[in-house]
Order: structure tokens, then C-alpha cells, then sequence
């Protein structure tokens, strides 16, 4: 064996030890901080989660009107249904990932990761008994568009089923 692979094996060796050492003073250093983050962690999400539900008892009687900014659906929704909804449902207007609105952003973003990854927009979400119903109105929304009759779409929106109770 020559002196360089002596030497070689020397300086692995000594990187192993190293990398030994450091893990475990990282362990040592990171363990507490997760020890002392975990209870303020959770203590936020239940924050979160409580302030979610009472946002959703609070819109009891509320709908939503989540839509997009898609070029051929956008001009009709703000030109023929926003005007005409009914005035308990509230338009949500989500441009990428960014939500515009006055409510709640947080709560609304909650509720739309909770949805299907099948349910395209535009969706009507209705809260009822304190969880969200999401129903997609994206076959309606193109079916309207086509023969340029929002009455498909706004009689799903306005329908007096979904309002019962608001009335």
C-alpha cells in the first residue's frame, strides 16, 4: 500500500468523523427549537381552525362566486351574471393564485384546497350547516356563452333551492 492511498484512506476517514460530529451536534441544536416550536405551531392551526369555522357559520347564508380570469369566460360573467346574481352571493375573482375580494382571503383559500381536483371553475360554493358545497358551473358557464343565454348559468346561481333558506 503506498503512502497515498495511506493518506487517502487517512482523509476519509477523518471526512466520515466529521460528517458524524455534525450531525449530531445538529441534532443536538436543532431537536430543542422543534421541541419549542411544535406547541406554537399547533396552537396556530387550531387558532386558524377555529377562526375557519366561525367564518363559515358566519356566511351561513351566503353563497360564493368563484371565476377566473379565462379570456373567453370573464367578459361574459362581468358583462351578464355578476350584475344579475342574486345579492347574497358573493363574487370571487381569482386571478392566477391571487384572490381578490373584501373577504377573508385565508378562509376562502381554505375552502377552495378542499375542493375536487375535478371541479373546474366557475364554482358556486353555498356554506350549509357549517361546511362548504362546491358545485362546478363550468358545463353551464359554456353552455350560456354558446347560445349567449345567461339565464343557464344565473337560473343554477339564483335557483330557489340553493336559497331557500335566505328568503
Amino acid at each position: 500500500m503506498s503512502r497515498f492511498e495511506k493518506v487517502k484512506g487517512f482523509c476519509f476517514a477523518i471526512g466520515l468523523i466529521t460528517m458524524f460530529l455534525v450531525g449530531i451536534l445538529m441534532t443536538i441544536l436543532l431537536v430543542p427549537l422543534f421541541v419549542i416550536a411544535i406547541p406554537f405551531s399547533n396552537h396556530r392551526h387550531k387558532k386558524f381552525r377555529s377562526d375557519y369555522l366561525e367564518f363559515l357559520k358566519s356566511k351561513e347564508e351566503c353563497g360564493f362566486f368563484f371565476y377566473t380570469d379565462k379570456k373567453k369566460a370573464l367578459a361574459f360573467i362581468e358583462k351578464e351574471i355578476l350584475p344579475n346574481m342574486y345579492s347574497k352571493i358573493n363574487p370571487v375573482f381569482i386571478q392566477g393564485r391571487v384572490i381578490h375580494t373584501n373577504l377573508e382571503k385565508r378562509h376562502l383559500r381554505e375552502i377552495l384546497n378542499n375542493k375536487k381536483s375535478s371541479e373546474k371553475f366557475p364554482l358556486y360554493i353555498q356554506i350549509r350547516n357549517g361546511a362548504p358545497i362546491i358545485e362546478s358551473l363550468n358545463r353551464e358557464l359554456y353552455r350560456a356563452i354558446e347560445v349567449d343565454n345567461p339565464n343557464i348559468v344565473l337560473s343554477k346561481l339564483n335557483n330557489s333551492k340553493h336559497h331557500s333558506s335566505f328568503r
